[in-house]
C-alpha cells in the first residue's frame, strides 16, 4: 500500500508540475500580447482602468502560477528546504486576491454607473494593426 501511495504522489506531482510550467509560459505569453496593446487617442479613462486591472489580474494569477510551481517541486524533488517559500507565496497569493477582489468589485461599480453614457473615440488597437 505504501508503494501505491508514493507512486501516486509522484505522479500527481509530476502532473502539477507540468500544469505550472505550462500555466507560467501561458500567463508570460498573455502579458507579452498585454504590452502590445495601444489606447488609441482620445484614451477614455474608463479603457485605462479596465486595461490596468487586466494586467494586475494577469501578473496575480502569474504568481499563483509560480505558487503552485513551488509545491510542485517540493512534492516531486522532495525539496523541503521551500516549504518556507510555498507557505510566504500562498500568504502572499491569497491577501492579493482579497485585494484584486475588491478592486475588481470597485470597476465594476464604476463601470456600471457609467454604462449609460456614450464611449466616444476610444478603442483598443495593437501596434500591428494599420490606421
Amino acid at each position: 500500500m505504501n508503494d501505491f501511495a508514493a507512486t501516486f504522489d509522484l505522479v500527481t506531482g509530476v502532473l502539477w508540475l507540468a500544469l505550472a510550467v505550462v500555466g507560467i509560459a501561458l500567463r508570460l505569453k498573455r502579458l507579452a500580447r498585454l504590452q502590445r496593446i495601444v489606447l488609441v487617442d482620445p484614451t477614455d479613462g474608463h479603457d485605462e482602468l479596465y486595461l490596468h486591472q487586466i494586467k494586475v489580474s494577469t501578473y496575480l494569477r502569474l504568481g499563483v502560477k509560480c505558487v503552485l510551481l513551488i509545491g510542485a517541486l517540493i512534492a516531486v524533488f522532495d525539496l523541503g528546504g521551500l516549504w518556507w517559500a510555498w507557505r510566504l507565496g500562498v500568504c502572499l497569493m491569497l491577501a492579493l486576491m482579497i485585494w484584486e477582489t475588491t478592486s475588481v468589485d470597485h470597476i465594476r461599480g464604476v463601470l456600471g454607473r457609467t454604462a449609460r453614457e456614450p464611449v466616444t473615440g476610444s478603442r483598443l488597437q495593437s501596434e500591428g494593426e494599420s490606421r
